[in-house]
């Protein structure tokens, strides 16, 4: 899997370029510790390009998300396809994220003062 990394009005998207398996997973995380121990705590996930993802790429989710949040972060998703939404949904992790249609719209949501501009 390759992770591209960009920075958009001090947000970190990380864009997943293929699907979700173990070794993805973990890249994942250690890409997200990578942004932390950078000083980046406001982190969007874009899946646009994920039609799969397996159980250990859920409970990673789950736990990043928990890690951010310990550091007054966030981890949001972007770009989740039906068939991701409806796995988060089994899983009961879809409560846990918020989720936007695009990582332009899940930028904007850590600024939602800018969004109303």
């Amino acid at each position: 899997m390759t992770v591209r990394t960009s920075q958009q009005s001090g947000v970190i998207v990380l864009t997943l370029c293929s699907d979700m398996d173990m070794e993805e997973a973990v890249e994942v995380k250690n890409c997200i510790a990578a942004q932390v121990d950078g000083g980046h705590c406001q982190i969007v996930l874009d899946f646009s390009r994920v039609s799969h993802i397996n159980i250990t790429g859920i409970g990673i989710l789950a736990e990043r998300l928990r890690f951010l949040r310990t550091m007054a972060g966030d981890l949001r998703l972007a770009g989740v396809s039906a068939g991701l939404q409806h796995v988060f949904e089994l899983t009961l992790i879809r409560s846990m994220f918020r989720i936007y249609a695009t990582a332009g719209e899940a930028v904007q949501s850590y600024h939602p003062c800018m969004a109303a501009a």
